[in-house]
């Protein structure tokens, strides 16, 4: 592993909203942060490359961070560091990740925010490079956040028991012992099958935009509050394909919490918890053409992977197929054939018990 030395030195992969709580939380917990953004967002960062400082108000306190380095150069972020922590969306992972990948060093640790089946996703991807990478995933960001400016934060909402877990799975305590002073409320679970099965957006998202479609279409853009969100039909969708996650982790031998436990908000029902949830008060969809970019999120990396891997264990996903054929036929894209499945990350044809090897052990 890397020497003790170098274990406060982190690298923050994408300079977006998360990116931004992130840095800015280490950096105040004692943590060397260096930032790093792909070229092609050069542009985007300026203000924060010159000033090197992040400020932040809301659940972090109010205050400001100072961080050690903000650029596009990948080979002089990730020198020394012990963790680098990937914080932009699903359909940014691969770009980042292969443009890290000739720059990590045995040793290091690649963390993913949300997990989206990035560590399974990216394993042939690291080991190609012929270094011993390990890594790992959480079941979301912690961090319900706003930009106010390039290098200005909004805190509303940090969550306080996000899950974690690392491949190979020996690793998970080491990843966990690094990072439990920002998390103290983190919980080791088994897998990183675990951490992307616990993951909820995919049963949210596209479920409350579909059943809203007529209204969002009507304009170009339109702002869907979370609260006006979830009436019967929505939350009766919901309960459905939860259940269909839940039986999906059965067979991998997972208790996954259901969904009305997510928020850490208390409620017998999805409704409740969603309507006693502080964060959510004000929290609105965001629609642009019809569209938001977080259902690209869920449609292609998503639930294509849960869907087949359910096929895979013969665990039926009626619901879920479904919402992933009308998504197709209303944007007519094939996201089975376009989507990650577990096909493409390798798992073809594979027993259950094959399957638990990999997850294990890595690939």
């Amino acid at each position: 592993m890397v020497a003790l030395s170098k274990k406060k030195n982190i690298t923050v992969l994408g300079c977006g909203d998360v990116g931004l709580a992130t840095a800015a939380e280490f950096s105040t917990y004692g943590y060397n942060v260096n930032m790093l953004e792909h070229p092609d967002f050069k542009k985007s960062i300026i203000p924060l490359m010159e000033k090197k400082e992040i400020k932040f108000s809301g659940e972090l306190g109010s205050g400001s961070a100072k961080i050690n380095m903000v650029t596009t150069n990948a080979e002089k972020a990730l020198k020394d560091s012990s963790i680098i922590i990937l914080t932009a969306p699903a359909y940014a992972h691969e770009s980042l990740v292969r443009f890290c990948t000739p720059h990590l060093d045995n040793g290091q640790i690649f963390l993913i925010k949300t997990g989206y089946f990035g560590a399974l996703r990216f394993s042939k991807i690291i080991n190609d490079t012929g270094k011993k990478v390990v890594l790992a995933e959480m079941n979301i960001t912690p961090y319900c956040v706003r930009k106010i400016s390039p290098n200005e934060i909004l805190v509303y909402a940090k969550k306080k028991e996000p899950a974690l877990a690392a491949m190979p799975t020996r690793e998970t305590r080491n990843v966990f012992n690094l990072i439990k002073a920002v998390y103290p409320g983190l919980i080791k679970v088994k897998n990183v099958l675990y951490t992307s099965l616990d993951c909820p957006n995919w049963l949210i998202h596209p479920i409350k935009t579909l059943l809203h479609m007529g209204l969002i279409e009507r304009s170009k853009y339109y702002s869907l509050p979370q609260k006006d969100s979830i009436p019967p039909s929505v939350l009766k969708l919901m309960n459905i394909m939860d259940k269909e996650r839940i039986e999906l982790g059965k067979v991998f031998s997972f208790n996954l919490p259901t969904l009305n436990n997510f928020w850490e908000s208390g409620g017998k029902t999805i409704g409740e918890a969603i309507r006693n949830c502080v964060e959510h008060e004000t929290y609105n969809y965001e629609y642009k053409d019809s569209w938001m970019k977080h259902l690209d999120e869920d449609l292609y990396f998503g639930l294509p992977t849960w869907s087949s891997l359910a096929k895979l264990v013969n665990v039926p996903t009626p619901l879920t197929n479904s919402i992933i054929n009308i998504f197709s036929s209303i944007r007519g894209i094939d996201y089975m054939k376009k989507g990650i499945t577990i096909e493409k990350i390798g798992f073809k044809d594979l027993s259950i018990k094959e399957v638990n090897k990999i997850l294990e052990e890595g690939f």
